[in-house]
């Protein structure tokens, strides 16, 4: 089915490795970030594939204290995109939808 029209909210959970623990802290902060998720597929035509991205300009982040494997730096984590009140419009997320179908 198709979304409802107007705003709505965004949540999820993820999987994701650190390099280093610097980075790992730097997350922690409790500072909203940006995130995006892009994935891809098949090839539809030449060197465009079947793709989804979907991009939150200010993303706040919860449980990754404890990670998923001991001695890696691996952390499942729960994010809540949020409006930033202060922008006017407020930032909002977008998607974008590649594929081989026309009308969507």
């Amino acid at each position: 089915t198709k979304l409802p029209a107007g705003p709505f909210g965004v949540s999820g959970r993820f999987a994701l490795g650190y390099e280093a623990t610097d980075a790992y802290t730097a997350f922690t902060s409790g500072e909203n970030k940006a995130l995006q998720f892009r994935v891809e597929g098949a090839t539809i035509v030449s060197s465009w594939r079947y793709m989804l991205q979907m991009d939150f300009p200010r993303v706040r982040y919860f449980a990754a204290d404890a990670p998923l494997a001991p001695g890696r730096l691996v952390y499942e984590i729960d994010f809540e995109a949020v409006l930033d009140p202060a922008q006017d419009p407020p930032t909002e997320a977008t998607a974008v939808l590649r594929n081989g179908v026309a009308g969507y």
